[in-house]
């Protein structure tokens, strides 16, 4: 007699060798090992639900184990493992058994494989039972059982019954009533262990039922049903009072199972079964999220015309947009922009406190757009309500070319003056010098320039030297410029542009400074090409005689010993 097993890996990073695998496996102690061994035949349904991240269920007497292995980054490894049993914080003979399986399933070049496994096997004690029993003993034995045994019953029903019936909500809460009383007994809380019993008896029963998705799905009928099973799974997860990815997993095949079915419907169908959905889910005050998640998971399967209907359809309820998620909704905005259908749909998105990411997405979109009213209002809006002007830069910076596009010059020059004293760059100088400037405001603008203060060893000096250095050496003010230099390096290699013209001013003066910058510098690989372009620059610009009078010391560090030796001043 020949016994099959399949399932099902999907595999894109395999490595053939799993060495940290082999360890894990051949470090197992000889119990445990000789455990999983027996074990390995018990794997059930193993499952890839994430890249690297595998479950399965383990059989080990009366009771069955939900194991979870995640494999590392490179796939050669165990990042994280679980199971069910608690059997310490090592690995348990569970574990071992899937990890064997994972390890010996894939061939070396299947990205998508089924793996199948033919093992010959002797009659059980069971099979020559059923050989040797009677129809009648059986059946008398099998009502009784059935009488008292609801999951037994549960399950001949789904395996005999061949009539599918139309489930209701009532009837579904009823059943997951049953099922939890006969699985749990007198338990509170739901045994892990029980997890995978309550699952496979719940999935019969929705199986039982399912013609309700297929021949009437946009019916209120269909919607209580789903509800009734999203609140089902969400009530089980609390009962159970610890984590794991097997409800969750089983409620998102019941979805794509339902999603499915949404997707054979027409055009028309579809606009209409979203709309009777959402308008059933408000009326009934209940989470209007649950039917726009739903559209979100099938979009990028949904026309044109569904998107945009649909979209309609959900701006009319905000609480549907208040639930969505900052990745969500950014990933909504992409497929409408891939799409080409933002104009058609932007009366639907709003802004969302404190998710900037998704705030300026939109903002630019509707920049895009042309709805420069909107855009101004709202970039006022988060300029006005950020306590720390570093945040109002992005919003700033939309908010100009906006106010520009409407034509509202003294709103820009304003925003442009903002911009500025928040980030006090060179570039933000010159835009708004640029902007046709009354006396007043040029005044203004000067002044704002000399409240920066260069202050040595602070972040604000790092970024106002380009500023300071641009404005002084483009206003013919360049006898200033090495006087208020920085004696330090980084003052120098700022001004590596302007040497040059510094040198014209007053070289002597400015080969103080340069000496006074590098006196004891230390050579960073980072600052290696500006070292070599300030050598570069002396040895080209100055003689011998000229440095002559810095060689005080019979010692110098770094930058200053590399260019007394350029002149032979030191051996």
């Amino acid at each position: 007699m020949i016994a099959e097993k399949r399932f099902t890996l999907n595999f894109k990073y395999w490595d053939k060798n799993m060495k940290s695998i082999s360890s894990l496996l051949k470090s197992a102690p000889p119990t445990t090992a000789q455990k999983a061994k027996l074990l390995a035949n018990k794997v059930r349904e193993l499952e890839e639900i994430e890249k690297r991240k595998f479950i399965a269920f383990v059989d080990d007497g009366p009771d069955s184990f939900d194991v979870a292995i995640t494999l590392s980054a490179d796939a050669k490894s165990v990042a994280t493992h679980t199971c069910d049993c608690d059997d310490g914080e090592g690995f348990c003979a569970h574990q071992y058994a899937v990890m064997s399986k994972i390890k010996d399933g894939p061939s070396e070049s299947a990205d998508s494989i089924t793996i199948k496994k033919l093992r010959k096997k002797k009659l059980t004690e069971v099979e020559i039972i059923l050989d040797e029993v009677s129809d009648t003993d059986l059946r008398s034995w099998l009502q009784a059982e059935l009488a008292v045994n609801k999951e037994l019953e549960f399950k001949f029903k789904s395996a005999f019954i061949k009539t599918e019936t139309r489930l209701t909500a009532r009837e579904f809460d009823e059943k997951c009533a049953e099922i939890i009383k006969t699985t749990m007994g007198k338990r509170k809380t739901i045994d892990p262990s029980l997890l995978p019993r309550i699952l496979d008896l719940v999935n019969i029963v929705i199986e039982s039922g399912a013609s309700v998705f297929s021949t009437h799905l946009v019916s209120n009928e269909s919607y209580e049903l789903q509800v009734a099973i999203g609140s089902f799974h969400a009530e089980l997860q609390y009962m159970l009072k610890k984590t794991t990815t097997r409800i969750v997993t089983n409620y998102k095949r019941i979805t794509e199972k339902i999603g499915a079915h949404i997707l054979l419907l027409s055009s028309s169908d579809q606009i209409k079964y979203f709309h009777s959905f959402a308008k059933y889910l408000d009326q009934g005050g209940k989470n209007i999220h649950f039917a726009f998640q739903q559209f979100i998971d099938l979009l990028s399967n949904l026309s044109d015309e569904v998107l945009v209907e649909t979209l309609s359809t959900f701006s009319t309820y905000k609480s549907a947009f208040s639930k969505l998620e900052q990745t969500t909704l950014i990933s909504l905005l992409d497929e409408v922009e891939k799409r080409d259908l933002f104009s058609k749909t932007s009366d639907f998105f709003e802004t969302k406190r404190y998710e900037n990411a998704y705030n300026l997405r939109l903002m630019s979109l509707l920049l895009k757009a042309g709805k420069y009213k909107k855009v101004i209002s709202f970039c006022a809006k988060a300029v006005k309500e950020n306590h720390h002007a570093i945040y109002s830069i992005p919003y700033l910076k939309l908010m100009i070319p906006a106010l520009e596009a409407a034509g509202e010059q003294d709103e820009v020059i304003d925003a442009k003056f903002k911009l500025f004293k928040a980030q006090p760059t060179y570039e933000n100088y010159m835009s708004t010098k640029n902007s046709n400037l009354s006396a007043d405001q040029e005044e203004a603008l000067e002044n704002e320039f000399y409240k920066f203060q260069l202050t040595p060893n602070t972040a604000n000096y790092q970024n106002l030297l380009d500023l300071k250095f641009n404005v002084w050496m483009n206003s013919e003010r360049e006898t200033d410029v090495i006087r208020k230099m920085s004696s330090s390096l980084t003052a120098v290699f700022t001004a590596l542009p302007f040497l040059p013209r510094l040198y014209e001013v007053d070289k002597t003066q400015l080969l103080k400074k340069i000496i006074e910058a590098i006196d004891k510098s230390q050579y960073s690989e980072y600052e290696k090409d500006d070292v070599d372009a300030l050598v570069d620059f002396v040895t080209s610009n100055y003689s011998k005689d000229d440095l002559a009078p810095y060689v005080r010391h019979s010692f110098y560090f770094g930058i200053k010993n590399v260019l007394f030796r350029s002149f032979g001043l030191i051996k």
